[in-house]
């Protein structure tokens, strides 16, 4: 998978999900973006964020308000407050410009927070592939040739799980996508979140 930090010089933080180290990048582009989202129509929006209610839809939630406050006008969709029909759901990808699939599992934890089994690989799984409504909006957009992007939950408490896992669990027929499609990593702390939205802004808007 290809992590893309434009916008900065490099630095190295530790990353809680799989004991690695993830180089990012520390922000040094304008405040604020000199492009607008373009003018859409009334059922149209620049991005549809996809993601498992169970262990992402505050992340979803913060996504969404924060993207639209980087970039006022910015329409996002998001299926527990835009959606009003489930057998409309395929129409709204293709509504969407942009596909952004938040990544997000479960670890299974014994009281004392000890793993359920001494593998991290069997007690972990993805909740996104595991999720029927996810593979849906994925399947959609690839069957529509949409632009995307994949945000990595990194926080433990917060539904991170290795990336490997989602790879996985992911369906062989869209396992393509996490070698096309960039990998954003979610992070939660100041500067380091304004280069996660950042990231995923530039796919939104064709950056």
């Amino acid at each position: 998978p290809r992590f893309r930090y434009p916008f900065c010089a490099a630095c190295v933080l530790a990353n809680p999900a799989d004991e690695r180290r993830v180089a990012v990048a520390r922000l040094t582009a304008p405040r604020h973006l000199t492009v607008a989202p373009r003018p859409l129509g009334p059922r149209e929006s620049h991005c549809l964020i996809s993601h498992q209610w169970g262990s992402a839809q505050d992340q979803a939630n913060a996504l969404k308000s924060r993207l639209q406050a980087l970039a006022p006008g910015l329409r996002c969709f998001l299926d527990v407050e835009d959606l009003r029909d489930t057998s409309e759901l395929n129409a709204y990808v293709k509504a969407s410009d942009v596909l952004v699939a938040f990544l997000s599992g479960t670890i299974d934890t014994q009281p004392g927070g000890h793993f359920a089994s001494t593998s991290l690989a069997e007690c972990a799984r993805s909740d996104y592939f595991k999720s029927a409504a996810c593979l849906r909006e994925l399947r959609a957009a690839d069957a529509a040739g949409k632009p995307g992007c994949f945000v990595l939950e990194l926080a433990p408490r917060h539904g991170a799980v290795p990336l490997d896992i989602h790879r996985r669990d992911c369906p062989e027929d869209l396992r393509h996508l996490l070698t096309t499609h960039s990998i954003v990593p979610w992070f939660r702390v100041g500067h380091f979140q304004q280069v996660s939205l950042r990231q995923i802004l530039q796919h939104v808007l064709g950056l």
